[in-house]
């Protein structure tokens, strides 16, 4: 039986040029990468996803602030 898993990489570590390191870490893992697509997706499918509060923006603002300095 064949699995499949869908990955989906955040803006961030597309940003940060971490992609090639991940799918390094997936290969080394006997894992096959059998498809790749890079996309940038609509302001109305990112608001379907992602409620943009002022709580959950401040949330995010800080752990990336902690991530990233």
């Amino acid at each position: 039986m064949v699995e499949r898993t869908l990955v989906i990489f955040k803006p961030d570590l597309v940003k940060r040029n971490l992609i090639g390191k991940i799918i390094n870490i997936f290969e080394e893992a006997t894992l096959k990468v059998v498809a790749m697509k890079m996309i940038r997706p609509e302001r109305k499918a990112i608001e379907k996803h992602y409620v943009a509060t002022d709580a959950w923006l401040c949330g995010v603002g800080k752990k990336t602030l902690v991530c990233c300095l």
